[in-house]
């Protein structure tokens, strides 16, 4: 009975969503709004509609993949409301990021059963800015980007998920932290660019990070990357968070030139 149930509403949930992008993307000539609004509007719909299929597809009967549809459906909300919004401003942009973050903070808790932190990291062209739950944003330096666990990704891996040690903590480049996180999970936000050879390139613009205290505490078991729920699930949270970079570093572009 209970799986049915799940099984039912991961079909709701990808026909709803399915329906929506259609209805924002077959409505947008009778409006006078940007595209861009509208095909990001879209776009959280299509993400809504690809994890559901995931959901159906992959392991149906886990409680844990429920939970991170519900999670998702916050998520995007959150973004829908504020691209949706006539004004935005830097602290509301910033408030609704927190509410983000702290989402995806407590959905890592859950399925890793360990206390976790959540931050956000902007590439700048010389630095980085930092974005964590109910602390101030700071900008750090780049050369973070040399720890193993980012250069990787720079170099073309999907992500990173393991354990760090201390050498390799990025803690040292942190100004608000002098705990020692043991387990690390890292995922790349990027935008793809496609030049006149129609060859799509993946630029990387920030990364979804996610620590732990405890050692292995995004280990999945023995599993595949592919099947790794830590990595779905890391995956899918940095593709939404990905429609709000543009909007967050004109923000941060306005802010420093005022």
């Amino acid at each position: 009975m209970m799986r049915n149930k799940r099984l039912l509403i991961s079909y709701l949930t990808a026909a709803a969503s399915a329906t929506a992008a259609m209805v924002t993307i077959l409505t947008f000539r009778h409006t006078s709004n940007d595209v861009t609004q509208y095909m990001i509007i879209a776009s959280m719909m299509s993400l809504m509609f690809g994890y559901s299929v995931i959901m159906i597809v992959w392991k149906p009967t886990s409680r844990r993949y429920d939970s991170v549809l519900a999670k998702l459906h916050i998520v995007i909300h959150e973004i829908r409301t504020l691209m949706t919004s006539d004004k935005v401003d830097r602290d509301q942009l910033h408030s609704t990021l927190n509410r983000i973050l702290i989402v995806v903070r407590d959905l890592f808790d859950s399925l890793s059963n360990s206390t976790c932190r959540a931050s956000l990291l902007l590439l700048n062209s010389e630095s980085l800015t930092r974005y964590a739950v109910d602390e101030r944003s700071e900008i750090i330096s780049s050369k973070l980007l040399n720890v193993s666990a980012f250069s990787a990704i720079l170099d073309g891996d999907k992500c990173f998920i393991g354990d760090i040690s201390e050498e390799e903590s990025p803690q040292r480049y942190l100004l608000q932290s002098q705990k020692l996180y043991r387990s690390l999970a890292v995922f790349p936000i990027s935008k793809t660019e496609t030049p006149l050879l129609n060859v799509k390139k993946r630029i990387i613009v920030g990364f979804l990070v996610l620590d732990s205290l405890i050692p292995r505490a995004f280990s999945g078991g023995t599993e595949s990357l592919a099947e790794n729920i830590f990595y779905r699930t890391g995956s899918i949270f940095a593709d939404s968070l990905a429609l709000l970079i543009p909007l967050l570093a004109g923000k941060e572009t306005d802010n420093a030139n005022n």
